[in-house]
């Protein structure tokens, strides 16, 4: 059976969130960002662990986003 994240309150607004900064999406700051941790073989990030593969392919991807989005006018 796998547990479902609880809901919290939004630090600033008080709606509710899941995110493990505790900001909901308007009010998470810039600089909010979930911690990074090495876990075994892998990374822990947001309340997920990925295996070092698992976890470069997820930094090659947020960073084409980022450069996909730059490109856009």
């Amino acid at each position: 059976m796998v547990r479902k994240r609880p809901s919290r309150h939004c630090l600033t607004c008080r709606r509710p969130t899941k995110s493990v900064t505790s900001f909901c999406a308007d009010c998470r700051p810039a600089d909010a960002i979930p911690l990074v941790s090495v876990v075994g073989g892998g990374l822990s990030f947001a309340g997920l662990t990925f295996t070092l593969t698992q976890a470069r392919h997820l930094a090659d991807t947020l960073h084409d986003a980022i450069d996909h989005q730059e490109l856009q006018p």
